[in-house]
């Protein structure tokens, strides 16, 4: 009997070694079946579960984790057999557009050790995709064991090279030149999902009006959160030490200090009244003043324009 007892001691912990190099094999090879969101990524992946959506943009602040976050869902697209229980919306689990993703951003974010390649080293598991540089400098397109075609673009490439097959998801990084968005709409003939990471600075902002302030909640959804999402002490599942993002934070001007925390397009900043509201404060009648009346209107830019 006592023997009988060792055996199996023994057993099970040969039992236990292997579930522990199994768990660390899929730790280190396939993170995308651990990848927590934090709040602000947990809300944008929430606006593209909820049905109906075409256009869903993270405009949060620098920090917040947008660019890894869009990365994440490429790779649960790809694998929703692996993918994060953060990822159980249907849209997810079952996809119905074409299997081919556009991802286009600033040549900076697309070279080997930008953030994009580095999320996609990271994300994406191993051995279960190809990679080609297909003339460039730099990975550009890749193909999985599950049948997804993905491209990356440049928003220096010319808008006649974003022709081509109908997609079924587009990724932008970062605010965009408003050709190449228009272009990237015709993209999506056979149905999809358009979404986007950006901080609207100074860089493209027509991005404000022609996409942002379009927000419908229906067919396009834009979502703001803090850098302190992604806080290790304020957030929830942040990465950021406070201290650091505090100065970071302290080294830019007011208004450009709450665009990259907040996401507050910068557009926006520069007012004297920071708390103007149209719907609020412009009167909904016409004025029609009586007798002899000339109305004037002057428009003071500021420098942020």
């Amino acid at each position: 009997m006592q023997s009988q007892v060792q055996e199996w001691t023994i057993q099970d912990q040969i039992r236990l070694r292997n579930l522990v190099r199994v768990k660390l094999y899929l730790r280190e090879n396939e993170k995308i079946r651990y990848f927590t969101p934090n709040e602000g990524q947990e809300r944008f992946y929430s606006e593209i579960s909820r049905p109906g959506a075409f256009i869903v943009m993270n405009a949060s602040g620098n920090g917040q984790g947008k660019t890894y976050g869009i990365i994440a869902l490429a790779a649960a697209l790809c694998w929703p057999k692996i993918a994060s229980p953060c990822f159980s919306g249907e849209i997810f689990k079952n996809w119905t557009h074409p299997k081919r993703i556009r991802i286009c951003s600033t040549p900076k974010e697309l070279e080997d050790i930008g953030s994009l390649q580095s999320a996609i080293k990271e994300l994406f598991p191993k051995n279960r995709y190809e990679a080609m540089k297909k003339g460039k400098f730099y990975p550009s397109q890749f193909k999985t064991d599950t049948g997804w075609v993905i491209d990356l673009f440049s928003y220096e490439q010319d808008k006649s090279e974003m022709a081509g097959p109908s997609l079924g998801l587009l990724i932008w990084n970062e605010p965009m030149p408003q050709d190449l968005w228009n272009e990237g709409l015709s993209r999506m003939r056979k149905g999809g999902l358009i979404v986007g990471a950006m901080t609207s600075l100074l860089d493209h902002p027509w991005v404000v009006d022609g996409i942002l302030n379009k927000s419908d909640g229906k067919d396009v959804r834009v979502i703001y959160s803090d850098i302190e999402t992604n806080c290790k002490q304020h957030g929830k599942n942040g990465v950021l030490e406070h201290d650091q993002i505090e100065k970071i934070l302290s080294q830019y001007d007011p208004d450009e200090r709450e665009a990259r925390k907040t996401g507050k397009p910068l557009s926006f900043s520069g007012r004297i009244f920071k708390s103007f509201d149209r719907s609020v404060h412009v009167s909904k009648d016409i004025l029609r003043p009586n007798g002899n009346v000339s109305i004037c209107q002057v428009v003071d830019p500021a420098i942020g324009k």
